[in-house]
């Protein structure tokens, strides 16, 4: 896919899209604990971030506190997109599980210094201190794991979570709105591209050949429990059926995890030759795409550990190079 194609998963709070992604959650919390004896409090410091920009525009996505409690982990384009030209002033966090709430100042010079805003070739990283401390946190993939088995016939079950919006397709975004934690299960499939950093590919079936992109079946193979299949419950009807989850608008900068590793951050979804409706809806045949998160560990480190951003000169170069990437992807699709 070129990346003029792509559309990150930011969503705009003034103008919701009707259509939404399927995954479960806080109707089936049972789903997740009962696959590999996942307790549903592995999400607690999975966050809600609402970002505001200088005009008082307000973008919604997700966000995962680290290790230390202190800082967040989330999409490079949540604050600074060249697409939209939206750049963020204020976040919000919400981590309701943990009761906790904050607003914080943010600016682009906290997404990863090479962020250009070209989603697929990688860098699409933000750390946002925190202020304070809270009590959930995360370790991050430092070796590579997320790579296990990619591209073979039985690569491992993720758990991807997120606050986006929910259902399957061109659905109703009242009925499945933004705003509400859910979290299923996926397999990456492959990288983007062959870019040295470049996002890993996961795709999302149905259980069908004609909405399958990458050619693996939905099957996955757990530790304990042998090959599973994976079950999603489309239409919240409490009936399960094969298939996998995937993200969407408002999942921007939320976790995919490996056991309780975070390995990847959720960046963009595109349109494939599976997907039956050639509309970047988050429908049946689509693909997304996740940041692989062990080739920044040197980098979230340093901004865990406080290290001073980089000069304001990068970020002007940045600021003339963001005019040119807008007007190269002029004709996408928003979300």
């Amino acid at each position: 896919m070129n990346a003029p194609l792509a559309v990150a998963l930011g969503l705009s709070l003034a103008t919701a899209p009707s259509f939404a992604l399927v995954t479960y959650g806080s109707p089936h919390q049972y789903e997740v604990a009962a696959v590999g004896g996942t307790p549903w409090s592995l999400f607690d410091g999975v966050a809600h971030l609402v970002l505001t920009d200088a005009q008082g525009e307000a973008s919604a996505c997700s966000g995962a506190v680290l290790w230390s409690g202190g800082h967040l982990l989330t999409a490079a384009h949540c604050l600074y997109d060249t697409v939209l030209g939206f750049e963020a002033v204020s976040a919000s966090i919400h981590l309701p599980a943990l009761g906790f709430s904050t607003t914080v100042a943010v600016d682009r010079r906290l997404a990863h210094h090479d962020w250009t805003g070209d989603v697929s070739q990688g860098y699409d990283l933000a750390v946002i201190p925190l202020g304070t401390q809270v009590a959930a946190g995360y370790g991050i993939d430092r070796t590579g794991v997320g790579m296990f088995n990619l591209g073979t016939d039985d690569p491992p079950y993720l758990l991807m979570a997120g606050y986006g919006l929910s259902g399957s397709g061109a659905l109703d975004g009242t009925l499945y709105p933004a705003g509400t934690l859910r979290a299923g299960f996926n397999q990456y499939d492959a990288l983007w591209t062959d870019v040295p950093r470049a996002p890993y590919k996961f795709d999302f079936d149905d259980y069908t050949a004609a909405h399958n992109a990458t050619g693996r079946n939905g099957t996955g193979f757990i530790p304990g429990y042998g090959e599973h299949w994976v079950e999603v419950d489309w239409d919240f009807s409490g009936d399960p059926v094969r298939g996998e989850a995937m993200i969407a608008p408002g999942d921007s900068g939320g976790p995919s995890f490996l056991d309780s590793i975070l390995v990847g951050i959720h960046s963009f979804i595109n349109t494939s030759a599976a997907d039956g409706d050639a509309v970047i809806n988050a429908s049946f045949g689509e693909v997304a795409a996740d940041t692989r998160v062990f080739l920044y560990a040197d980098w979230i480190d340093a901004r865990v550990a406080g290290a001073v951003p980089e000069p304001e000169a990068g970020w002007l170069m940045l600021a003339g190079m963001a005019g040119l990437w807008a007007r190269r992807r002029q004709r996408s699709a928003s979300i």
